[in-house]
């Protein structure tokens, strides 16, 4: 196989339903479950807030966060430990 880079998204990426394709993944499951008792509520912005809510900095760079996150867990569940990762904005922290 070849080298894997994960790239994360920044402000600005953020849709309504972002991550909730994977949202009962175990390792997901743990992070929202985190993510709720430090910001009750943004687990369910991220996936069921509107696009005018999601575009608020105060809800975007959290969601984003999660989302990228999350869909780092999956993947590298699923294809090992990326070789390099690169983000955008709020993209950077997961990414770190």
């Amino acid at each position: 196989m070849g080298r894997i880079a994960f790239l994360f998204a920044g402000q600005g990426a953020q849709v309504p339903g972002m991550a909730g394709d994977i949202k009962d993944e175990p390792r997901v499951r743990k992070l929202f479950d985190l993510a709720e008792n430090i910001q009750p509520g943004i687990v369910n912005t991220m996936l069921t807030g509107t696009q005018e809510e999601l575009n608020r900095t105060l809800l975007t760079q959290p969601t984003m966060f999660l989302a990228d996150l999350a869909y780092a867990y999956v993947r590298e569940s699923e294809r090992g430990v990326p070789d390099c990762v690169c983000g955008f904005s709020v993209g950077e922290v997961p990414a770190l």
